[in-house]
């Protein structure tokens, strides 16, 4: 079987309906939904060939370490927090700064360093 798709999104909501969990309780899936970054809504989705039922894993077992259940039964203010703390962000270095204002448009690579924050 072989997956492909321009949305990254979908493509892993497809993966995770394969072996048989809801794409939403994915987080990184809910998350970029959300955010408008693909389609994490498997009704949503148009497959091509075979269905996502013809090719389920029905014997697929999650790692022990699997966070989702862990990370489920937080809160979603706590959740969406953590997340909040752990999202990369460009920080501009104000001594490099040329004032071009292309960082607006993140093209600019006068000043900016990427750092988890």
């Amino acid at each position: 079987m072989v997956l492909g798709s321009l949305d990254t999104v979908a493509l892993d909501a497809v993966a995770t309906t394969i072996i048989g969990l809801d794409p939403l309780s994915v987080l990184t899936t809910k998350y970029a939904h959300e955010r408008g970054l693909g389609i994490g809504n498997i009704e949503n989705i148009e497959v091509v060939g075979a269905t996502t039922g013809d090719v389920t894993v029905s014997d697929f077992k999650l790692p022990a370490s699997y966070s989702g259940a862990i990370v489920g039964n937080v809160p979603t203010f706590l959740s969406r927090f953590l997340l909040n703390q752990m999202t990369i962000r460009p920080i501009v270095i104000k001594r490099l700064c040329t004032g071009c204002f292309e960082c607006q448009g993140m093209d600019c690579n006068c000043s900016l360093v990427w750092k988890k924050i």
